[in-house]
């Protein structure tokens, strides 16, 4: 059974979160259009354009190796994430990420590590419900690969 577009746009779409309104909306008219060659260009583009939406506006818990553990906040942005820690609420680092292949590349703003701004760091991630773990693949900045803990992230609730 075929539903009215107007149907689709007003029910299923309102279920959605409004940041993938743009991609929902541009699927559904290319279903009714039925234009192979846009679908392709319209999945990549939604891919490319929600890649950080699991991490953005987000913030997580847990532990960096700093002589010891060091209780922080890994407070991630839209293209953004700050390292804060826990004791002082001082900033232990200010870096740049991207998701792309299904890893996270981080590169220094500012902050207290060794680490140039232009050494781009790519580690794996996975997220278990509400824990986030982290593993450095290709890091040149030795002192942020050692701080990152293998130790679970957890997601702190808004």
């Amino acid at each position: 059974m075929l539903l009215p577009k107007n149907y689709l746009h007003s029910h299923v779409l309102n279920i959605f979160a409004p940041r993938y309104y743009i991609c929902i909306s541009i699927f559904m008219k290319i279903i009714f259009m039925r234009k192979t060659g846009t679908i392709l260009f319209a999945a990549i583009f939604c891919v490319i354009s929600a890649a950080n939406a699991q991490f953005s506006n987000t913030k997580w818990k847990g532990v960096i190796n700093s002589n010891g553990e060091l209780p922080v906040v890994w407070t991630f942005k839209k293209t953004s994430v700050d390292v804060i820690s826990l004791p002082d609420s001082a900033l232990v680092e200010s870096m740049t990420y991207k998701i792309a292949s299904g890893f996270l590349f981080i590169t220094k703003v500012n902050g207290t590590s060794n680490c140039d701004n232009s050494t781009v760091g790519k580690y794996s991630y996975k997220i278990k419900k509400d824990s986030l773990f982290l593993k450095p693949i290709d890091d040149a900045c030795t002192q942020r690969s050692d701080a990152i803990s293998d130790k679970a992230l957890i997601k702190l609730k808004k």
